[in-house]
């Protein structure tokens, strides 16, 4: 029952938190934008997320992508900064290997200046990428744009002089030690399987090594510009560059501002949000099938994960629709439930099988793979879709769900293996000292195979897969990363990927936080794995980070907002989580083939971990968990220590949406919520559980369950009676 008391709170006359603890900004200062281009001021608004600095070595840099869903290229990983690597058309996918790396310096006579600091920043709501090379007099900088639905990158140079004398630029393209130069007299050619990239220049001359580009003399202060075009494959005629550019703006401006849209206090925060989506815009291909555009392509189970659950958040339900269906198609069109297909499949011409049932009990199921643990991912997101959209699956889409979930490999004890390609193999291999596969059964697969069964509502498997996990995993109050051969236990330590899946893909109610912590835990509380010596191993994956932050959230755990700060420890100049990093949090890069024709390691741009963190990041900020079938939904944000308030508009709600805004002040916190079509909000306030609450008026007790009639508004302050 409500009590009306005569004392009302009054926010209006409440003092806002000082604004503190916000993410330390490196992008440097806007890029000052060359008078070729006009008045195109979004060119000088730089995402918070970029480098100015020393050129800085592999392992410090971020991946700045430039792609369209058919040509792709990286800027920013290598040196000099301004170099295009991965570059690949017209298609994502790879045959017979990436071209090779692309990079422009800027010569006096045959003498190639110095580059003192770097700068590479991507302007906000774009898919362009600039760069500056800084000589101390002189200065080059480079644009880049994938021309909307073509075949080509334009990128634009422009020299800044200090003085008047003669330079010129030099592009070149890395060649493999056995590959002839090739030229026309004007342009660079380059042949990767039945793929050909052509590079040309304005005003430029080739000898097949490189192209030379003569540089007017310049007064000081001034700029000059002048055009490369890589076109992949045959050339395109009409395209007028400055358009294209205009066009790539406007479309990927527009795109970003569909779903949900975020209001924050930190401005690093917010655009770590539009990082990860351009993440995504720029790995997916036209079809709707999400690539790791680093050194491989194709399109895999597991690594659709992170885009899937990110576009959930925010109510871009078509987008997920894209990735689900691209996978469902293309596993009918190879006949085979796979690790992974080719991105050139013609899905636009695959229909349902006739007989469902039949046609997945007969097809392939992972072949060259361990047939466990990556089919259980495509159960959790289509879960994962239905409960958002409150749309249950057609008949034919549960069939393959069932058939994901039924025929992964399960011993007569219940134990499954490990699929022999997880991302978290290799260091983990560093903690047990060989390959997890060669020394036990796979926790993981077991995780993530119960939570699909729940998912799925097979309550059978489902209790079959927990009592595995607690008879052969459970130790020291976490779960195990395996249980092994030799004897039949529990590895004695945890696994910080591996120990945390319950939380992440569904629930955990046994782990002891504080137990895993105090095993995992560095110094700077992130978390990294110890090897049999009780050191702690080279690095982590990309996950982790999100992984931590989940399942500290989950419980409130008293470290969930150092799990939260610690994310910008990890993310990368560009906003980016990669596969694998060190234990200092810088990406690991222990290979790079500049040539195109061998493999880069780990791999550097993913849409994986990057969509799973910020996904965890959402999970912390927003605590979402929608139920429109049932007119309900859960909430438990969090504010940041020190941020006056999180704001979102459009969050999703099934075909609905609601806004949200939640503020903190010196006398207590404001939680402000307008909807529609919501028959129950509950929030779960519980780091304050000792606060006295307020709704309109009236103060209320726990469970905070209320009808949302149209607005809903609560006060909480701190208790003056318990």
């Amino acid at each position: 029952m409500w009590l009306i008391l005569a004392c009302v709170p009054d926010p209006e006359r409440w003092t806002p938190v000082e604004a503190e603890n916000f993410w330390e900004e490196e992008a440097g200062d806007p890029l000052p934008l060359p008078p070729y281009f006009g008045e195109r001021d979004w060119m000088e608004r730089p995402s918070p997320w970029g480098y100015a600095g020393p050129v800085p070595s592999r392992a410090e840099a971020g991946a700045f992508a430039v792609g369209n869903g058919r040509v792709f290229g990286l800027v920013g990983l290598d040196d000099p900064p301004n170099t295009l690597s991965n570059l690949i058309g017209p298609s994502y996918q790879v045959e017979g290997g990436f071209f090779g790396d692309s990079a422009v310096v800027l010569m006096r006579g045959e003498l190639a200046l110095t580059v003192q600091e770097a700068q590479v920043q991507r302007p906000q709501g774009s898919v362009v990428v600039r760069s500056r090379l800084d000589y101390g007099s002189h200065k080059l900088e480079t644009t880049d744009v994938a021309v909307p639905g073509g075949n080509s990158i334009l990128r634009w140079l422009t020299v800044w002089s200090g003085e008047a004398e003669a330079l010129s630029l030099r592009v070149g393209l890395a060649r493999g030690s056995e590959e002839a130069a090739s030229s026309d007299g004007a342009a660079l050619l380059q042949r990767r399987g039945n793929r050909e990239l052509r590079i040309g220049c304005e005003g430029g001359q080739s000898d097949g090594r490189q192209i030379d580009i003569a540089v007017p003399a310049l007064p000081a202060g001034e700029s000059w510009t002048t055009l490369c075009t890589y076109q992949f494959g045959p050339a395109e005629t009409g395209v007028d560059p400055l358009a294209a550019l205009d066009q790539s703006y406007v479309d990927s401006s527009r795109w970003l501002a569909q779903g949900a849209q975020l209001y924050l206090s930190d401005p690093k925060v917010e655009a770590l949000v539009e990082s990860a989506l351009i993440t995504m815009y720029t790995q997916t291909t036209p079809q709707g099938m999400v690539s790791p555009m680093n050194r491989y392509t194709k399109g895999w189970l597991r690594d659709s994960e992170g885009p899937v659950r990110l576009y959930l958040d925010l109510g871009r339900f078509s987008d997920a629709r894209a990735i689900l269906d691209a996978t469902y198609r293309a596993a009918i069109y190879e006949g085979a439930i796979a690790n992974s297909w080719s991105l050139d499949l013609p899905l636009d011409q695959v229909e349902d099988p006739e007989d469902p049932v039949s046609f997945w009990a007969s097809a392939d199921f992972m072949p060259n793979r361990e047939p466990v643990e990556a089919p259980s991912y495509p159960v959790l997101l289509h879960a994962a879709y239905a409960q958002a959209t409150g749309e249950p699956w057609e008949e034919a889409r549960l069939a393959f769900l069932e058939a994901c979930l039924e025929r992964q490999e399960r011993q007569e004890d219940g134990r499954m293996a490990f699929s022999g390609d997880e991302t978290f193999r290799y260091p983990m291999a560093l903690a047990l000292g060989n390959l997890p596969e060669a020394l036990g059964w796979s926790s993981n697969s077991s995780l993530l195979a119960k939570n699909a069964a729940l998912s799925l509502g097979n309550a059978q498997l489902a209790a079959e897969a927990s009592a595995t996990l607690d008879r052969w995993y459970l130790h020291g109050g976490t779960y195990a990363p395996l249980s092994t051969f030799a004897d039949d236990l529990p590895w004695p330590s945890p696994h910080e990927d591996t120990s945390l899946q319950g939380f992440w893909s569904g629930t955990d109610d046994l782990s002891d936080l504080d137990a895993l912590l105090a095993v995992l835990a560095q110094e700077d509380g992130t978390l990294l794995s110890k090897n049999l010596g009780g050191e702690p191993v080279l690095g982590y994956t990309g996950m982790v980070p999100g992984y931590r932050l989940a399942a500290m959230t989950a419980r409130h755990h008293p470290t969930e907002h150092d799990a939260f700060a610690d994310l910008d420890l990890t993310a990368t100049p560009s906003g980016h989580f990669e596969e694998l990093h060190l234990a200092d949090h810088r990406a690991m890069a222990l290979t790079h083939s500049a040539d195109g024709l061998g493999s880069d390691a780990p791999a550097r741009y993913r849409p994986w971990e990057t969509g799973d963190v910020v996904h965890a990041m959402l999970r912390y900020l927003i605590g979402a968990k929608p139920d429109p079938a049932r007119g309900h939904l859960l909430l438990s944000p969090h504010l940041p220590p020190g941020w006056p308030s999180v704001r979102a508009e459009k969050l999703p709600f099934g075909e609905g949406s609601y806004d949200l805004e939640y503020s903190a002040y010196e006398e207590g916190i404001r939680l402000v919520l307008v909807g529609e079509g919501i028959a129950e909000v509950e929030l779960d306030l519980a780091d304050y559980a000792r606060w006295d609450f307020w709704v309109d008026g009236h103060r209320v007790e726990a469970p905070l369950r209320f009808p949302l009639d149209g607005r809903l508004e609560l006060l909480g302050l701190p208790s003056r009676d318990r």
